[in-house]
């Protein structure tokens, strides 16, 4: 609530204990510092966030998909979402990693959804270019788009489908 409220900045481990109606120290039994409270806010958040992706993904093609991934993951991304990443300083290496966990879940579910797509070509997939790899590539390229503040992705939804359809998406 606080952070919501109030921004990141206004979080300290005082505050979390006064909205939680309990002493200071008994919020450092559970936290070490206000960084380990955000990462686990953050985490919180993705979880969430995940969640409801794999909630309103219509089924259909995967560059359909692929459109609403991106459109999700850029609105999360310039909400809530980013400002709890970007408040990871003091706990920068260990909220990569977590966040890595989260990338691969995202990851997990596109090559769900790409093993679900019955009208991408035969013979796509080989033992070096797998659901998997081509998955991560796939997220990976959106991730730069959506930090680069594109709005839009419709020369890379069209690669993927000339990829995957050998066709215009």
């Amino acid at each position: 609530e606080i952070v919501e409220t109030y921004g990141t900045g206004a979080l300290t481990m005082r505050t979390l204990a006064a909205s939680a109606g309990v002493a200071s120290g008994t919020v450092y039994n559970y936290f070490e510092n206000k960084e380990e409270v955000l990462l686990l806010l953050t985490e919180s958040y993705w979880q969430g966030a995940l969640a409801e992706l794999k909630s309103v993904l219509r089924p259909g093609k995967f560059t359909g998909q692929l459109q609403q991934v991106f459109e999700f993951l850029r609105e999360r991304i310039g909400e809530e979402g980013g400002v709890l990443m970007g408040s990871l300083g003091g706990v920068r290496s260990a909220g990569r990693e977590r966040m890595r966990g989260m990338q691969s879940a995202v990851e997990e579910e596109l090559a769900l959804r790409l093993e679900q797509d019955a009208s991408i070509r035969p013979g796509t997939w080989t033992a070096e270019f797998t659901r998997e790899r081509f998955s991560e590539f796939v997220f990976e390229n959106m991730l730069c788009r959506i930090r680069g503040g594109e709005s839009e992705i419709g020369f890379f939804l069209e690669a993927v489908g000339r990829i995957l359809y050998g066709e215009q998406a």
